[in-house]
């Protein structure tokens, strides 16, 4: 074998390996970034089922439901599933009491919580690094006597 030859081969097993390492690091720098991203999909999950369970235990049923849809979400820096309901409120209900749970829920998984008052609603969104977690809207039924006194904290 001529001595060219083996010089052209040696060179040659260097830039493959070269280009090998390369394809290594970049994979490797992939997988660092990708994991980087919170997952905080199970964590929704159960912010959701507690959700649910203040509304149940708050005197709310399925026949209060007027729609819910979940969705899997991802951003550059968070993977989470949100969740949208919409509900209306029986007159029996104390929304003041159920407010005070909802906001106590959100500190206890570090999560922020943002009412609006609406004309005849109000909105409750559970945020996570400005994401929103769950957003539900509350059609609260026409106002009489005892939808008031049971909610006097709600001006």
């Amino acid at each position: 074998m001529p001595k060219g030859s083996v010089a052209k081969e040696k060179g040659g097993l260097r830039v493959l390996l070269y280009a090998l390492l390369l394809f290594i690091a970049g994979v490797s720098l992939w997988q660092s970034l990708e994991n980087r991203m919170s997952d905080i999909t199970s964590i929704s999950s159960k912010l959701n089922d507690k959700v649910n369970s203040v509304l149940l235990h708050s005197g709310f049923s399925d026949s209060d439901i007027i729609s819910q849809v979940s969705r899997e979400n991802k951003n550059n820096s968070l993977k989470w599933i949100s969740f949208e309901k919409e509900i209306k409120v029986p007159k029996t209900v104390n929304f003041g009491l159920m407010r005070e749970q909802f906001n106590t829920l959100a500190k206890q998984y570090d999560f922020s919580i943002v009412w609006q008052k609406l004309d005849s609603s109000q909105k409750a969104e559970i945020l996570k690094q400005n994401n929103c977690i769950i957003s539900i809207l509350f059609n609260l039924p026409k106002r009489n006597k005892s939808f008031r006194a049971n909610n006097k904290k709600e001006k």
